[in-house]
């Protein structure tokens, strides 16, 4: 077991989630180093639809949930300068944490804990805060996707897009805060990273290693595999395994950030292709939670919609299908054994004008040592 630091407040622990494969991945750590804290969670806002306070409090895990509604991506630019402003004047004169103790208390929420867990130390302002305390409170930080398997740095990315969130990434990042904008901030990395204790699906294929410790994410050896079972029966109902037998399944996504013209009907391109390579009689459609597109397939094809709340790693090994068909990079594939079913679409559409999205799919099959075969152009 992990060691812990001690503080007046042993035994209390606070994790900020955002959704539901963070739920499922803390449902494990509880289960395997955490059952001995009363635990809070903070849920906090993001561009997701699917909601996971139901399933927290059917968890039985948390003492007390707290909800945050704001999505600091997306408030104003003004609001976002006096934000920067705010921390930047406290970060000068030595006041940090006081900032942070501020911005919890606001919350409902004091800081008064031995635990620290959060699932991203980059894409959330929230998460970030908190790893301000990871010098006198243990910290870990469980997998947050992809990047977890990118590159990551402190210095200046001479190679990032030359715009101001860029540069607001990196200095915030510099004054060891996290970023008010995501996707320009995933390439960079705080010194806090260093005091805490990092748990992936796949340590191994990790290109920055600057934690505390890195461990195995979803290693039962020490799992209470019972508890954590019946826990998850509690937060999802699996339905009967007959209902994921299918021809097809489909991982969805959404792809309409990465054009100009937002009217490009990814779905259609995608059914298509999915009819003329496999012709199915019945599909598994598992959409990505913020994917609001119609996927219609042809009369005489049965599609079967799996639970958007519902994570897909829960059901990886239960799916029985003759092909696995992903509209994009998924962290899903590193629970696959073999990928001989799988199939990631590149969509020429984007290819041809998106030299990013490219860059994306190549390091994603050089990280994962994918075969090109599992690659179809759409």
């Amino acid at each position: 077991m992990l060691e812990k630091r001690k503080t007046n407040s042993e035994k209390r622990a606070l994790a900020i989630l955002y959704s539901p494969k963070t739920l499922i991945d803390f449902t494990w750590y509880y289960h395997t180093y955490g059952r001995d804290y009363k635990w809070d969670v903070l849920i906090i806002a993001c561009d997701l639809k699917i909601k996971i306070k139901t399933q927290c409090e059917r968890s039985g895990m948390f003492e007390n949930i707290f909800i945050e509604d704001v999505n600091y991506d997306k408030i104003s630019r003004s609001g976002q300068a006096l934000m920067f402003l705010d921390m930047f004047f406290c970060w000068m004169f030595g006041r940090k944490k006081k900032y942070v103790s501020r911005f919890f208390k606001k919350k409902g929420i004091i800081l008064d804990y031995s635990l620290h867990l959060i699932c991203s130390n980059y894409a959330s302002l929230v998460s970030g805060l908190l790893l301000c305390y990871s010098d006198e409170i243990a910290t870990v930080i469980l997998e947050d996707g992809m990047t977890d398997y990118l590159d990551r740095t402190m210095k200046f990315d001479k190679t990032a897009p030359h715009t101001l969130d860029a540069f607001i990434a990196y200095i915030m990042c510099k004054m060891n805060y996290a970023s008010l904008n995501t996707g320009d901030c995933a390439r960079y990395i705080t010194r806090n990273s260093l005091l805490c204790d990092k748990f992936s699906v796949r340590p191994e294929l990790m290109k920055y290693k600057g934690y505390r410790s890195i461990n195995q994410l979803g290693d039962n050896s020490h799992t209470d595999v019972a508890g954590y079972k019946a826990c998850v029966d509690r937060m999802y109902e699996i339905e009967d395994r007959e209902k994921y037998k299918a021809d097809v399944i489909l991982y969805s996504s959404v792809l309409n950030s990465f054009v100009k013209d937002d009217k490009i009907d990814f779905a259609a391109m995608t059914v298509e292709y999915i009819m003329n390579t496999f012709n199915p009689s019945r599909v598994l459609l598992k959409k990505h939670p913020r994917d609001e597109a119609e996927y219609v397939f042809p009369k005489g094809v049965e599609v079967s919609v799996i639970p958007a709340d519902l994570p897909a790693e829960l059901i990886a090994d239960i799916v029985d299908a003759g092909g696995h068909v992903f509209m994009y990079t998924s962290t899903m594939l590193m629970s696959y054994r073999d990928y001989d079913k799988v199939k990631i679409l590149v969509y020429r559409a984007i290819a041809e004008e998106n030299e990013v999205y490219a860059g994306v799919i190549a390091n994603y099959l050089e990280i994962m040592s994918l075969p090109k075969a599992c690659i179809a152009e759409v």
